[in-house]
């Protein structure tokens, strides 16, 4: 897993976040404090759907802790694997905790097929 964060925009307000592998391990309090997410796409090379679960907290227990978010990362057999989210207004978030899993329930604990990565790119302010 890799996690790449810069300016995007002219106005350097915005952020372009990457993560190449998300998998079950939660990353914890990514930003350090408050974030809006306009815009997520998610890529997974794999036949079957993963689940990205976001937590509003500096810090999540994967399968314990229940996620504030599940977002469903397509498999390649939908759009080749890619799924775009646009959240028009801006999801604000007081901390930002994720992992990316095979399950789509709130208990699950398992990488996404056998410890294939999720690729999250993100636009944040």
């Amino acid at each position: 897993m890799g996690i790449t964060t810069g300016k995007y925009s002219i106005t350097e307000t915005d952020y372009l976040f990457i993560d190449t592998g998300a998998t079950e391990a939660a990353e914890t309090d990514v930003f350090g404090g408050s974030v809006t997410i306009y815009s997520m796409h998610f890529f997974h090379n794999h036949s079957n759907p993963a689940y990205v679960k976001i937590y509003n907290a500096t810090t999540a227990t994967v399968g314990t802790t229940d996620p504030d978010i599940i977002l469903k990362a397509d498999g390649t057999s939908t759009n080749n694997g890619h799924t775009y989210w646009t959240i028009v207004d801006g999801l604000s978030l007081t901390n930002m905790t994720y992992a990316a899993e095979d399950s789509s329930g709130t208990t699950g604990t398992a990488a996404p097929d056998s410890g294939a990565g999720v690729k999250i790119d993100m636009v944040v302010r």
